[in-house]
């Protein structure tokens, strides 16, 4: 199991408020479940501490157990050498029962354990931070953005602004879309932000309609 820190008691966010904040929030969550900063973001909460409660689930091992649907799944994958009666009995040759039982048990908690281990893969990979997907482009592109900021002012007010220009009403808005030298490395980057943004999106979509399966699955 995880050695939990002190920010993690303290805090859902890694970085953020100084300590006495931190404490009115762990007196408030202790009190109450949740604190003043957990309403700024809820769905930010969600997928930070439901992967963190998966992986103290499955640090439980066999003492888990699994849903008994998957069981009855089990059973329906092997009818050719089980009967399962309408309240749900299973028949087999008595000196097979208990092999087969012992199977049914190990092939349901090792289903269940997968099922778990995907769901926490998915919420992780919602997070930013933790996400496997990185734009490769963030870096140059940070970089391009100083630069543009430095030449053009920060909202790109100066850009294709004659320099003895003394109108101001002449100055608006550029992005660095505009700029030639900038162009390409804004697309690079804006092109991968929406193709991890779709990923995280879909990542959210199947642990939730996993969540939402085994929700009354999920104790101990």
């Amino acid at each position: 199991m995880k050695q939990k820190n002190k920010q993690d008691v303290l805090s859902v966010f890694k970085k953020g408020y100084g300590y006495f904040d931190n404490k009115k929030c762990a007196k408030q969550r202790a009190t109450k479940g949740f604190c003043y900063r957990d309403l700024y973001d809820v769905g930010g909460w969600f997928l930070h501490i439901m992967p963190k409660i998966i992986c103290e689930l499955l640090d439980l091992g066999e003492m888990l157990g699994y849903p008994t649907k998957m069981r009855r799944e089990f059973y329906q994958l092997n009818m050719d050498r089980i009967f399962v009666g309408e309240d749900e009995f299973v028949f087999c040759c008595p000196n097979e029962y208990q092999d087969i039982d012992a199977e049914a048990a190990q092939w349901c908690f090792e289903k269940w354990t997968k099922t778990l281990e995907r769901m926490q893969f998915l919420f992780e990979e919602c997070q930013d931070d933790k996400c496997s997907m990185k734009n490769e482009f963030e870096q140059d592109y940070c970089k391009a953005s100083k630069e543009f900021c430095e030449k053009y002012g920060i909202f790109g007010e100066r850009f294709g602004v004659p320099k003895n220009c003394e109108n101001e009403n002449e100055a608006s808005f550029h992005s660095m879309a505009e700029a030639a030298e900038y162009k390409d490395i804004y697309d690079k980057f804006c092109q991968r932000s929406k193709e991890i943004c779709e990923y995280q999106k879909n990542c959210k979509q199947e642990a939730l309609q996993l969540f939402v399966e085994y929700f009354d699955d999920l104790w101990c």
